[in-house]
């Protein structure tokens, strides 16, 4: 009987469906398949669905792949794991097939994972954005800290073993037969890792919790790495690390070093503690990678949304403008010498007739930013004594011969009658504008569009407020008075310090798909701590407790997975000190 080696849109039926074996998008004479160290492997669609045919080599072609199979239904729902929802080819089931092509036995049939592997994208030399690599690694640590903390392990992380979808930026493991998890029987041939990821110790055998520490380190430095032209170019063909230089102090290793420092300090320590590990267990585990860079990539996030912002130059002057961004970033160069650049001659620009607004666009990486226009302001008096003021509309307006416009200081907070600024006064002599002066109808409309704002946050009521003068944009002050030493303030008093904390406001963001809720809170100032409870009935009989420190992440979601209905609260903790509970959150989470 022929052996399975289809020709593309030919049809096979498997269990009584009817399959069609896609042809490859690049050649479309070809079909599409690719070959592994194990297995080959199709791409079939049915019904718009796609799916993975996995065809076993005839070395691995052995029985235990049904018990393999049937341990690793019940991770079908994790996350990166998606190719756990697998059929297992055997005669007693799907003898159709098995009549037709017997080298299908003990093949998978399993979903069609879209993305492109870590080992494509390196081949390639693929360059990544600082941004996209940081997305790519913590789509990779999130996977295997996951796994870690439930006591699973992949055995052998590989660039070939990951797909990256580069649209969601999430990483999918593939190659799951020799995973380890509590209670499983012991793969035949035990895993020896893989070429550029393999641990000085894998060569006798790499099965068991801590199986992926040292590999995941190796490709997660590599995704983070992948940005800078200097790591595409000094890698290996299939990796960035040759086989013969694991964990040896070479240019390439000092070089992964500076790459990653540059991007923060605390993944070059975590990589030469892993580099330098005498044994799986001794590499830092993939929960400390995750922690790090969870920060660091909200820190860029952070940084990207806001690259575009100019700051109010007061006077009308024109911003400086910033120096360009490179395309591939770099570790900053020694700064140069002032003596060494040449003097920048400035062409002098004639002065603005009024004060052009700065625009703020949050580019094309978006933002919450699209267009942004400070109060516009007036230029300093001139040396006659003149001054400009601003009519409501915008307009700018000479002001009457001889008069000066004094820039407001910041107003002490006391309880005294509101003083009026005279920037105000410049505008409407009168003094303070009468709030029953404007028209019903443009108050309406305010209104109106406060509430459509804020329809997803709940109901709104809006609230008769006295005017507020903004004085953000206001010229800062001609100088700056340092106060004495004994107008610093002070410590508080023992007194002061035992005023309770203010309860946090406790919600949840979402259940993922491992049935785990993420809780999110608000921050109470001056917590040192806040402590989480976890019961099954509102009134927390016999709770669960977490402790989480106040570090500026007010979120939290539990290792392992849940089910069933659950009930939240949270209160803010200090020495001597704590807030009262929060409001109740209950959440359900479906059986799995």
């Amino acid at each position: 009987m022929p052996d399975f080696n289809p020709q593309p849109n030919e049809t096979i039926t498997i269990g009584g469906q009817d399959y069609t074996v896609a042809p490859h998008p690049a050649v479309p004479a070809f079909a599409f398949g690719q070959e592994g160290r194990k297995a080959y492997v199709f791409q079939l669609v049915t019904g718009g669905e796609k799916y993975a045919l996995k065809k076993f080599k005839p070395a691995y072609r052995v029985p235990e792949l049904v018990t393999v199979n049937d341990e690793l239904a019940q991770f079908a729902r994790w996350r990166g794991l998606e190719v756990a929802n697998r059929r297992c080819l055997t005669a007693d089931t799907y003898s159709d097939v098995l009549a037709t092509y017997p080298d299908l036995e003990y093949a998978v049939l399993m979903p069609w994972i879209t993305g492109s592997t870590w080992y494509d994208l390196v081949i390639a030399m693929t360059p990544l954005t600082r941004l996209e690599a940081l997305t790519f690694a913590t789509g990779m640590v999130d996977v295997l800290a996951g796994l870690e903390e439930a006591g699973l392990a992949h055995c052998d992380i590989a660039a070939a073993n990951v797909i990256i979808n580069p649209t969601t930026g999430q990483v999918h493991l593939i190659d799951i037969e020799d995973i380890y998890a509590p209670g499983f029987q012991p793969p035949a041939a035990l895993p020896a890792g893989t070429d550029g990821y393999a641990h000085k110790t894998s060569s006798g055998g790499q099965w068991g919790p801590h199986a992926d520490r040292f590999a995941g380190a190796v490709i997660t430095a590599e995704m983070l790495a992948w940005h800078d032209q200097r790591i595409r170019k000094a890698s290996e063909e299939e990796h960035y690390f040759k086989a013969s230089e694991m964990q040896q102090d070479t240019a390439d290793y000092r070089l992964m070093l500076e790459v990653l420092g540059a991007v923060d300090e605390r993944l070059a320590e975590l990589f030469t503690q892993a580099w330098e590990s005498e044994t799986l267990a001794d590499a830092p585990g993939m929960r400390a990678w995750q922690e790090v860079l969870q920060e660091v990539q909200h820190r860029e996030k952070v940084a990207s949304v806001a690259s575009s912002w100019r700051p109010i130059v007061p006077g009308g002057g024109q911003p400086e403008q910033p120096e360009a961004e490179e395309e591939t970033p770099q570790p900053e160069p020694p700064a140069p010498q002032p003596a060494q650049q040449p003097p920048v001659v400035q062409t002098p620009m004639p002065p603005p007739a009024a004060p052009a607004p700065v625009v703020v666009d949050a580019g094309d990486e978006g933002g919450p930013v699209v267009e942004w226009r400070p109060l516009s302001m007036s230029a300093p008096p001139p040396p006659s004594g003149t001054g400009a003021s601003e009519d409501e509309n915008g307009t700018d307006q000479q002001a009457a011969a001889g008069e000066t416009i004094t820039p407001p200081r910041t107003p002490k907070v006391e309880f005294e009658p509101l003083q009026i600024d005279p920037l105000l006064n410049a505008r409407t002599p009168e003094g303070t504008p009468d709030l029953q002066e404007v028209p019903d109808d443009e108050l309406a409309h305010d209104y109106d569009d406060v509430g459509r704002l804020m329809q997803d946050e709940g109901p709104w009521d809006p609230i008769e407020e006295e005017p507020v003068i903004e004085e953000a944009a206001a010229p800062p002050p001609p100088e700056v008075i340092m106060p004495a030493v004994d107008e610093l303030p002070v410590e508080l008093e023992p007194e002061d310090a035992g005023e309770p904390l203010i309860a946090p406001q406790l919600d949840y963001n979402d259940i993922d798909r491992l049935g785990r809720p993420h809780l999110v809170w608000t921050t109470s100032y001056g917590a040192e701590a806040y402590l989480l409870q976890e019961a099954k009935s509102p009134k927390f009989d016999n709770p669960r407790e977490f402790t989480i420190e106040a570090t500026g992440d007010t979120t939290w979601n539990p290792p392992l997975p849940r089910s069933g209905r659950l009930f939240y609260r949270i209160k803010a903790v200090a020495p001597g000190r704590e807030s009262a509970w929060s409001e109740v959150v209950g959440v359900r989470v479906g059986e799995r």
